[in-house]
């Protein structure tokens, strides 16, 4: 008489347990304990919890910038039975998956923006995102929980030009307040004459020369 040995298997809460006969899939063993005939049937945990991946994504927009696009993207594997299968037998490496389809999507949208109105649309692209790569990793037994557009960096050039016209231009507001601020204080003292001072800038003052 052939003996057959059952194994007590423990699933954890935030698992399941793909179960195998002979290497043939033959159902999903849900958190508790579950027993399988031994050495015939295996039991291999997949992980139900939410992880997340950042995929850089190097591109170049409509006026000739180049950025690099920071992507957070959420995901967990499908509660239905369907989908565990699927991400167990069907999907070798999920991360790299889907850094591939977030990569073909924002080099598919961002070329056709500025960068000025890529800046403005990074909700747009995130929207885009999460559905494209929510639509395509369906199949496999994916879910897309979130997807955010958390950096978007352009050329170190374009940044350091950026930079100094902003610095160009804070120079020039910080200069002609200075001036301004000189010319209220003459105007005060009664070194000017108030037709030279008068400006609808002096706040609480009808003119220079007046109280």
């Amino acid at each position: 008489m052939a003996t057959q040995c059952f194994c007590a298997v423990c699933i954890d809460s935030a698992d399941r347990g793909v179960i195998q006969n002979c290497g043939k899939f033959s159902g999903i063993a849900q958190p508790g304990c579950s027993l399988v005939l031994w050495p015939i049937a295996t039991v291999t945990k997949v992980s139900m919890m939410t992880k997340q991946i950042d995929v850089q994504t190097n591109t170049k927009t409509k006026d000739n910038v180049t950025v690099s696009v920071t992507t957070a993207i959420m995901y967990h594997v499908g509660a239905e039975p369907t989908d565990i299968e699927a991400f167990f037998f069907r999907l070798h490496n999920p991360h790299q998956q889907i850094t591939a389809y977030v990569d073909d999507c924002i080099r598919s949208q961002v070329p056709t923006m500025t960068l000025d109105e890529a800046f403005e649309a990074k909700e747009k692209l995130a929207v885009e995102v999460k559905a494209q790569v929510a639509e395509s990793m369906k199949e496999f037994g994916v879910q897309i929980v979130k997807a955010l557009l958390t950096d978007m960096q352009p050329d170190h050039s374009v940044m350091a030009a950026m930079n100094r016209s902003a610095l160009g231009l804070l120079c020039a507001v910080r200069s002609r307040w200075n001036a301004f601020a000189a010319c209220t204080h003459a105007c005060r003292q009664g070194c000017v004459p108030s037709s030279l001072c008068t400006s609808s800038h002096l706040v609480g003052h009808r003119s220079c020369g007046q109280p």
